[in-house]
């Protein structure tokens, strides 16, 4: 995401200051389930970005001000929670209900060893810069939405 919070949040939502700024965390109806996910990841947990216009789309099953809570993979499958992620200001963002009917919406999808995340260690994962050891893989899926419920198949980025 792109910001760091140190704060609390019950239930998702809550607010909390940290090294880059400041970020707010709603509640939301969206959903996404990304299927035909390696069985080598079952038992693994995952989250991922979409990239819609202007805006970021985070997907996962809780994210707080402080952490993100990473969706388990059992049976090939993870059920996320989507949120909009809002820029309200250079130091402030805000993830928000998604409710949108987005089509050919492209997730990167990373794959974890562990349930939770800081938001430091979320950003060092995404940054591409060095990988964490936590990481134990990468993929893509695209995705439909309607009413802000989509689906997609896992696009595994190291497979053959």
């Amino acid at each position: 995401m792109t910001a760091c919070g140190e704060g609390s949040g019950e239930g998702g939502e809550g607010s909390g200051e940290g090294g880059g700024g400041s970020i707010t965390v709603n509640s939301t109806n969206g959903t996404l389930t990304i299927s035909e996910i390696p069985t080598e990841y079952n038992g693994k947990w995952l989250y991922a970005v979409g990239l819609v216009d202007e805006y970021f789309l985070i997907a996962a099953q809780n994210v707080t001000s402080s952490s993100i809570q990473c969706a388990p993979i059992s049976n090939g499958t993870a059920t996320l929670k989507v949120w909009k992620e809002t820029e309200v200001s250079e130091n402030e963002v805000s993830l928000d209900n998604y409710n949108g009917s987005d089509q050919n919406v492209e997730f990167f999808i990373s794959v974890f060893n562990k349930q939770t995340l800081t938001q430091a260690e979320a950003e060092a994962a995404s940054s591409g810069e060095e990988m964490p050891d936590f990481i134990v893989g990468f993929g893509a899926a695209e995705v439909d939405f309607t009413s802000g419920d989509g689906s997609g198949t896992f696009n595994d980025f190291f497979e053959e």
